[in-house]
């Protein structure tokens, strides 16, 4: 995904709320059900539970699981009758299971658009060469792990041929000892080769232009679904901390709309090499 839930509450101002010395309700013996919710990462570690912090009579108690959107937290141990109970904790109306939701749809989105992955992973190809040396790929190369020669025929001919990288950026290299089109054999025929390359391409670090359109798509999505909240409810509690107003509300979107717009444009359209 090409942008975080932090990076989506930041763009936003919807940063987590801290909640300090609740007296939560106890279900059953080791569940404590939190007044708010849903909870989220506050420290923006990819965790909620090491956010949450329940102190039974003063004294530090582990919890083993959370139940963000229901803001049930479970501890390792009973608490025993009569016990006072407290609880630290982060929580905020996005949740962060529906910001990385939008994330996702938003990276899927920008990947559909361009035609390609802006993160690194690993490729092979297998290559006909026709004519001369130069093997072009069909994306950027950030590491070589493998180049295979094989004949016509498809038999294996070298499994470790020497070669250079001639333009990263264009995904092309060079074989140092092989050059398909020269006549050889008793018959004097052109030669080619099928050239198999496995190789690590992609991108290291998102493009800036790619994590700010899907914050912007994301923070779209995620608002989108709260205006047909409203307008199903009416209201929806503490929703103040991520809009001032309905009207606040279309006018946000209407602004994100535009700067979508705007930024897809921009975005780089796919290329197919021939």
């Amino acid at each position: 995904m090409y942008a975080s839930v932090r990076d989506i509450r930041v763009y936003n101002e919807w940063l987590p709320v801290r909640v300090e010395a609740e007296r939560p309700e106890l279900v059953g013996t080791s569940v404590l059900r939190l007044s708010r919710r849903p909870l989220v990462d506050g420290d923006f570690d990819g965790s909620v539970l090491d956010d949450v912090e329940v102190s039974v009579d003063g004294a530090d108690v582990e919890a083993v699981s959370v139940d963000a959107e229901r803001g049930l937290v479970a501890l390792a141990e009973p608490v025993p009758a009569g016990s006072e109970v407290s609880a630290n904790y982060f929580w905020h109306p996005v949740s962060d299971s529906e910001i990385r939701l939008a994330v996702a749809k938003a990276s899927a989105e920008v990947e559909l658009v361009t035609g390609r992955r802006y993160q690194a992973y690993r490729a092979a190809e297998r290559v006909l060469l026709n004519e001369g040396s130069r093997v072009r790929l069909r994306d950027r190369i950030l590491a070589v792990e493998s180049v295979r020669v094989y004949d016509s025929g498809g038999e294996l001919i070298d499994d470790a041929p020497e070669f250079v990288v001639e333009d990263a950026e264009q995904g092309l290299l060079r074989l140092r000892q092989y050059a398909a089109g020269s006549p050889s054999g008793p018959l004097f025929l052109p030669t080619n080769f099928e050239v198999e390359v496995t190789y690590m391409t992609g991108y290291t670090e998102t493009p800036e232009h790619i994590k700010q359109y899907t914050i912007l798509a994301a923070s779209y999505e995620v608002l989108l679904r709260f205006q047909r909240m409203l307008q199903v409810e009416g209201s929806y509690g503490e929703v103040a901390l991520v809009v001032k107003s309905p009207e606040g509300l279309r006018e946000r979107l209407e602004y994100l709309r535009e700067e979508i717009e705007r930024f897809r444009r921009l975005l780089p359209k796919p290329v197919r090499r021939v």
